[in-house]
């Protein structure tokens, strides 16, 4: 029984996947869900998240750099690790019988993602929704507006829904842009519902943001776990040679466009956390704790307990949390000394710095 709980609820399903034409997209965390799809005519994966994309490539024998929007195909199987745009363009002229659906997290992601590949479906074709319940899974019929649907299994605290697709999918709302002030300048951020706090600026951001600009230019920067690269882009309008990596490709894509729309140099590098990366003067972090529903501030720590090795001596990493996760112990760990920049009752900025 694979260990993913919506792997297995399609583990079950396989045989809905023989001889057809199947479009895979969605929140993909596990690359052992290629395997459901093993009897299919044709496969398209369209995977966001770089470590599953990463893991699924090596599956099929290839091997994923760190650029955004990369391909690779191995017999019925085409992977493309990029933003929604990029893999539409990668799947025009191609017309698929099934389109399977792993909820993501955010609502607003999932309509997008059905409502971008819909074009790409035949007449009457069917589109399979598959989610835990504690994320939706058990409404996420919803999301298919007026098309009907059925429950069609449930498994493992998971449900999957089937409709035959006749009329047009859920129009997506947009998200507007937000202005961020930075000293004399102003950046204008396109917002987007696969990146998180979209449509504003959010708390902790804006207190690890007010520290960093009070920093004199350095040298190279990284911004982890860009998001719409706001602290990146703040941190090349003061001069700083900055990266922006993120596992996501949506994150990147928009911190792409969002350093174009304001005049601004940045390097992109898809990468889980700090794996494979060099060493910088500066690493600036507003880590996630959420995955799903649950609470999970493990990978930060890990992140956090590997830092030093990622700066150059004399180097610094800031970083922004919930004083609950109390990240200056796990910092303390590496670096022993570390100092407080801002606290209040919800987030805390600490800082620590590698000896020379």
């Amino acid at each position: 029984m694979p260990d993913f709980p919506l792997t297995a609820l399609l583990e079950r399903n396989a045989t809905r996947f023989k001889d057809q034409r199947v479009l895979l997209c969605g929140e993909l965390l596990d690359a052992a869900v290629l395997g459901t799809l093993r009897t299919a005519r044709e496969v398209f994966v369209h995977c966001d998240h770089y470590p599953t994309a990463a893991r699924m490539a090596a599956a099929l024998g290839h091997t994923l750099d760190h650029s955004l929007r990369q391909c690779v195909q191995e017999g019925v199987f085409t992977l493309c690790f990029g933003d929604c745009a990029r893999a539409l363009e990668q799947a025009q002229g191609r017309e698929f019988d099934l389109m399977v659906v792993q909820l993501c997290k955010s609502k607003q992601y999932t309509e997008v993602l059905l409502h971008s590949f819909a074009p790409l479906l035949r007449a009457q074709a069917t589109v399979l929704i598959a989610g835990e319940n504690r994320q939706g899974g058990r409404s996420a019929a919803a999301l298919l507006g007026s098309n009907p649907s059925c429950k069609a299994d449930t498994a493992r605290k998971c449900t999957l829904f089937e409709s035959t697709v006749s009329a047009p999918l859920p129009v997506p709302a947009a998200v507007p842009a937000v202005t961020c002030h930075i000293g004399q300048r102003s950046l204008t951020l396109e917002q987007s519902a696969t990146v998180f706090s979209a449509g504003r600026l959010d708390e902790g951001t804006s207190h690890l943001l007010d520290y960093l600009m009070t920093l004199p230019p350095g040298g190279t920067a990284l911004d982890l776990g860009c998001g719409c690269g706001v602290l990146g882009l703040a941190l090349s309008s003061q001069g700083w040679q900055v990266t922006c990596s993120d596992a996501s490709a949506a994150a990147l894509a928009l911190t792409q466009r969002n350093a174009a729309l304001n005049g601004l140099e940045i390097s992109l590098c898809a990468a889980d956390m700090l794996d494979d990366m060099p060493q910088y003067a500066l690493i600036a972090v507003n880590p996630p704790f959420h995955q799903g529903v649950s609470r999970q501030s493990a990978p930060t720590l890990r992140m956090l307990s590997a830092a030093a090795q990622h700066l150059k001596p004399g180097g610094m990493i800031c970083v922004v949390g919930n004083v609950f996760l109390n990240y200056e112990r796990a910092l303390q760990q590496s670096f022993g000394k570390v100092r407080t920049v801002f606290k209040n009752n919800a987030f805390s900025v600490c800082c620590a710095t590698r000896e020379i």
